[in-house]
């Protein structure tokens, strides 16, 4: 029956991490399980985002995480292992973590579907690069272990990193998409937002804050060359361009409010955020509490009101 429904699924295009889901939740498999996230080789923010899958997948299903440090992480600025080990210390997922090690019987997410001989089996960790399609179906998940997140984050000194804020009552932090996407790019195109479109959600933002008469600091940040984001600083925004990717992060996340762009860097600085966050919605399904963007670029400003 397993390998049946294994197939109808299959057919179905349901998402490895899904079925695994279901027959973790059916209590198919042992209940000393373990999983860990590892095999990716993009961006610090995506592999952060995906570590953080597999910590909510775990937590929600009562397994064991554990930890495997980022192998390679993109963009690299200097030597690449010192790169790959800053973004792994920056975000601190391995505090209070096991660490997978050698002797682990690591075992990947499909082949441990297709073969349900191993579902019961001792001592196995099933391997993933992420657990995303999990946490898009069940965005509840992520509020159990969004306490430890923080709490990882901030376990490693940040207080060296400056903040951008000045004498206003609220800092609004923006992440705008850019060197890598690209409108007239068709592969890239479809995580591009226009200057337009931001600028429209920052307008609202400032006339809600306008309304209970707090004055705002907004801070605009991107790649690229600062002449590129004029029409932000003609609307009062400061500008962050090209800045330190760390110093980048750690804003976003330590910002009043924090309006995401289509990317896994500003999601995961969300997650970290105790600010009010506008979610411009693309592959991670944010939590709940987290207020959604439409295609205009309009959001419930009666509750981000209620928020402040």
């Amino acid at each position: 029956m397993p390998g049946l429904l294994r197939l109808y699924k299959k057919i179905r295009r349901v998402p490895n991490d899904l079925q695994f889901y279901d027959v973790v939740r059916a209590g198919r498999v042992s209940p000393v399980l373990a999983i860990t996230c590892r095999g990716k080789r993009d961006g610090g923010g995506a592999q952060a985002n995906a570590c953080i899958s597999a910590i909510a997948f775990a937590h929600a299903c009562g397994l064991t995480y554990l930890h495997t440090p980022f192998q390679f992480v993109e963009h690299a600025e200097g030597d690449q292992a010192a790169w790959t080990a800053k973004w792994e210390e920056f975000f601190g997922l391995a505090a209070g973590e096991r660490v997978i090690a050698p002797t682990h019987d690591a075992v990947g997410l499909k082949k441990f579907l297709d073969q349900s001989g191993l579902w019961k089996r001792e001592g196995i960790v099933v391997e993933a690069q992420h657990f995303q399609s999990v946490c898009n179906a069940h965005p509840e998940i992520y509020a159990a272990i969004i306490p430890s997140l923080r709490e990882k984050y901030h376990a490693h000194d940040k207080s060296g990193i400056a903040l951008d804020k000045g004498d206003e009552d609220v800092t609004v932090a923006v992440h705008i998409r850019r060197g890598d996407v690209s409108v007239s790019d068709a592969a890239t195109a479809g995580r591009f937002t226009s200057d337009e479109r931001i600028a429209h959600t920052v307008r609202e933002v400032l006339a809600v804050l306008a309304a209970k008469g707090k004055s705002a600091r907004v801070n605009v940040y991107s790649e690229g060359r600062a002449e590129d984001f004029q029409f932000f600083a003609d609307m009062g925004c400061q500008l962050h361009i090209g800045r330190d990717v760390f110093e980048t992060v750690h804003n976003l996340a330590m910002s009043d409010v924090l309006v995401t762009a289509k990317s896994a860097f500003s999601f995961v600085a969300g997650l970290i955020s105790t600010g009010v966050k506008l979610y411009e919605p693309y592959q991670s399904i944010a939590p709940d509490d987290w207020l959604t963007l439409d295609a205009d670029g309009n959001f419930d400003v009666r509750a981000l009101s209620a928020r402040l």
